[in-house]
Order: structure tokens, then sequence, then C-alpha cells
């Protein structure tokens, strides 16, 4: 009688249900019209929230600049 296996087997069981959605690998996925959509609509949103941090004004919760902004200024 299995009795599940605890948190690691249940991850692994999670992930494995994740992977047998996707209707194949990201690297099977990398050069199909879907993939590329979905990577430029994901690096889009990084652009888009990248800027959005960097255009606060302290007033808005942030006193001085991240490490990032530090090293390009």
């Amino acid at each position: 009688m299995d009795r599940g296996g605890g948190k690691e087997q249940q991850k692994k069981e999670r992930n494995h249900m994740k992977l047998n959605k996707v209707e194949g690998t990201r690297k099977e996925l990398r050069n199909t019209k879907e993939g590329n959509e979905k990577r430029n609509r994901m690096k889009a949103k990084k652009r888009k929230n990248k800027k959005a941090k960097k255009n606060k004004s302290p007033d808005e919760g942030r006193k001085e600049p991240s490490g990032w902004e530090r090293q390009r200024n």
C-alpha cells in the first residue's frame, strides 16, 4: 500500500503533471510561433516592470535606488 511519500513525492508528482500538460518541452516550443509569442510576452512584462520600478518616485515607498540601478548610474 502506497502512502504518498510526503512532500518531496508530492512536489515531483505536481511537476510531472505540469510537464505533461504542455504539448512539448521548452526546447521543442522555442521555435514554434506559440512559444515565441509566449516568450515575447514574458520579456515585455519584465521590461515593463523594470521601467515602472525605475520611474517610481521616492515618496511611493523607495528611498534609494536598488542594486541594479546603482550599478547602471
